[in-house]
């Protein structure tokens, strides 16, 4: 989070330092930049770090893996298969909480 804080920050004083005009005018321009970028870009390092949290096990494994795959250009990384294969374990796992909660024909079940 701090990551993506600090480079709006760093972006935003340097854009700053480039309005034309004297050095008090490019050094409160720089200021307010620090501002508006720390203020701009606080929520998108929170949502990005909670979209982290977020992911399962797998994405975090295939980023760490990542670079290994880049160096072979066969082998891309295919992020949607994971999610896909992740989500269908789910579901088979649903299912058979499912069968395992019936009884038998005239028992209730849930509606």
């Amino acid at each position: 989070m701090w990551n993506i804080v600090g480079a709006g920050i760093l972006t935003s004083a340097l854009t700053g330092l480039a309005i034309p005009g004297t050095v008090a005018v490019r050094l409160r321009g720089a200021a307010l930049g620090i501002v508006v970028g720390g203020v701009a870009t606080l929520p998108f390092g929170y949502a990005m770090e909670e979209l982290e949290r977020l992911l399962p096990e797998q994405f975090l494994e295939a980023s760490r893996n990542k670079d290994s795959v880049e160096d072979e250009p066969s082998k891309k990384l295919d992020l949607t298969g994971i999610y896909i294969g992740h989500v269908e374990a789910e579901l088979d796992e649903y299912k058979r909480e499912e069968t395992k909660q019936r009884r038998g024909w005239f028992s209730r079940g849930k509606n």
